[in-house]
């Protein structure tokens, strides 16, 4: 996966599994994760990356962002959505099946972060809890800051009910009407908050693509609709 904002940094690794590459959801049972293990070392080995490096998030589906450290190399972050960090040789990681993986770059400032945006953290303010932070790190300059948007559940697919109209009803434009339905422009709306917060907008890219419809490529909670949870693995981390 290579996105263009990002192309012309080599010291940036980054990436996103996907159903070729197996499940990647540890379920924190023994048997049930010998193979999950087994799919997550040999992509990481295939990006040349020591799973020893990760540094993980257990999502909360809210607004919850970690600053994390090289001595927070191989554990699991609780209850967090966001991880950012100032140093090299460590990654990021979360997994996903709808919601967006959304990486952040500063190559100035060496910032990178990984967001897991659903319409949860989107409406609940961890875009702009983000970007304060990056702020503060950057004394109040985002003019370097590059925001890749992810494949996620697009348009076509997010259906939604009355009660997310009412949550999003600032973006009028990315709710659509079709067929007596309505369905939600997350990633529209991902890359809208980040421009009122200040991003520039040809510094925000969207991958476009969907999770649902490309069945051959991603998992998809919403499709499978599989008590047995399948995601893939998103990654981004700065090497020397």
């Amino acid at each position: 996966m290579e996105f263009n904002i990002f192309q012309k940094y080599p010291q940036l690794v980054y990436g996103l599994s996907r159903i070729s590459d197996g499940p990647m959801k540890l379920k924190h049972n023994s048997n049930a994760d010998k193979s999950v293990q087994e799919n997550r070392k040999k992509f990481l080995n295939k990006n040349q990356i020591q799973i020893n490096d990760l540094i993980a998030a257990k999502l909360a589906h809210r607004n919850n962002i970690k600053n994390v450290f090289k001595e927070d190399k191989g554990r699991c972050i609780e209850n967090s959505d966001e991880l950012i960090t100032t140093e090299k040789n460590i990654y990021l990681t979360f997994t996903v099946a709808d919601c967006f993986p959304v990486f952040l770059f500063d190559p100035v400032n060496n910032i990178i972060g990984l967001m897991h945006i659903g319409w949860g953290g989107a409406s609940k303010g961890i875009i702009e809890n983000i970007i304060k932070l990056i702020l503060y790190y950057t004394r109040n300059n985002i003019s370097n800051l590059l925001v890749e948007i992810g494949p996620g559940l697009q348009v076509c697919h997010f259906e939604v009910k009355n009660d997310l109209v009412v949550v999003f009803k600032e973006f009028p434009n990315q709710i659509i009407n079709k067929n007596n339905k309505k369905y939600l422009n997350l990633s529209q709306i991902i890359k809208n908050k980040f421009n009122r917060a200040g991003v520039a907008v040809k510094n925000v890219e969207v991958d476009g693509d969907c999770t649902y419809c490309k069945k051959s490529e991603y998992f998809s909670y919403r499709r499978n609709k599989s008590r047995k949870l399948k995601t893939m693995m998103a990654f981004i981390g700065i090497n020397k």
